[in-house]
């Protein structure tokens, strides 16, 4: 194991655990661990960044495990009204990639040889691809309900898949609970929120060093958000930004994790953002709050709709994607964001055929 690997420690309690392969998930009072040390946001302002195996010395120690995750296109489509980051360029197919190299680094730091993840799809293919570049070990948990084309991406990698009938709570729970396995969680493990951070780093620097005028994209477990609020956020810290822009978290109406009363889970549209609870639900709450942005809840019709016309415009993204430029639709419509605002929505990942 490495010396130079961070503890984890909880903000709650205040416990602290060596970085080991026995290291717990969260603290024994329930809440979520947090790095003891994190680096400093690499520069901004001498263009865009070429993926975050470019910005190596400013992530969490470890043998980063490079598939090319980060560094993806940013454009703007007029017809739109804002600027696209297409994070479904990354290699497995979305954002999650950019948490994936940084938690298996991780992994690798403190000696774990098998890694176990549950997941409803892009973040267990990007936690097996990643592992399997690594040489671990690993075992991904999804609904037995999971599209046929990631368990067969999933597969392809060497992983072992195991599905599970009932919720997505059920399939975390037998994830967590099963006997082998360094617990590689997408919503719980504190560096994933690191890789996802990144994001942040390169919308800044893609726009010359200036933060979007604000940010929209869906969310499920937050993962992506909550790594752009704190990205953000130590930008501003070090005088990079002066502001942390508004984010506008896109939720289906009727599944929405994080809107009150309203977390009817069900396995179709958007599989992406059906999360009962957020692991993290009440530091997604916190920064959405505190980025003076939103939660938004959107018609599936909308997200329907919304995938279509991305699709047409060779935008090939999935419908979780989609809740994108929902979420903006429903913006402008209720005159929510100024109309002259030109915010960025971030297509989190691709379609999958088969």
């Amino acid at each position: 194991m490495r010396s130079d690997v961070p503890a984890t420690w909880c903000h709650a309690c205040g416990n602290t655990f060596e970085p080991t392969p026995e290291e717990p998930h969260r603290c024994h009072c329930a809440a979520p661990l947090e790095l003891t040390e994190v680096p400093e946001p690499p520069p901004t302002d001498a263009g865009p960044i070429g993926g975050i195996s470019s910005i190596v010395e400013h992530l969490p120690p470890g043998p980063l495990i490079d598939l090319g995750a980060g560094g993806t296109p940013l454009v703007t489509i007029e017809e739109f009204g804002a600027t696209c980051k297409l994070e479904g360029c990354n290699p497995t197919g979305s954002f999650k990639d950019r948490g994936a190299a940084v938690t298996i680094a991780r992994a690798v730091a403190i000696g774990a040889a098998q890694i176990k993840e549950d997941s409803s799809g892009n973040a267990g293919l990007a936690i097996a691809a990643h592992g399997a570049r690594a040489g671990l070990s690993a075992d991904i948990y999804v609904p037995s309900t999971a599209a046929g084309s990631t368990v067969t991406a999933i597969k392809s990698t060497g992983a072992n898949v195991v599905p599970i009938d009932g919720s997505r709570d059920a399939v975390a729970s037998a994830c967590v609970n099963a006997d082998a396995g360094w617990y590689a969680s997408h919503a719980w493990r504190p560096e994933f929120y690191e890789g996802t951070a990144t994001l942040a780093y390169e919308l800044v620097a893609d726009l010359g060093g200036r933060p979007p005028p604000a940010v929209v994209l869906p969310v499920g477990h937050g993962t992506l958000l909550l790594g752009l609020y704190r990205g953000f956020d130590r930008l501003v810290q070090a005088g990079r930004i002066d502001t942390i822009p508004p984010l506008f978290a896109g939720q289906l109406r009727g599944a929405g994790s994080l809107l009150e009363g309203d977390a009817t889970v069900e396995p179709t549209l958007a599989p992406g953002i059906r999360i009962s609870r957020p692991a993290r639900h009440d530091q997604v709450h916190a920064a959405i709050e505190a980025s003076g942005g939103q939660v938004v809840p959107v018609a599936p019709e909308h997200v329907k709709t919304a995938q279509r016309r991305l699709q047409t415009r060779g935008f090939n993204v999935c419908t979780t994607a989609s809740v994108a430029l929902a979420t903006l639709d429903t913006l402008r419509d209720e005159d929510l964001i100024e109309s002259a605002t030109i915010p960025t929505i971030v297509l989190t990942g691709r379609a999958r055929n088969g």
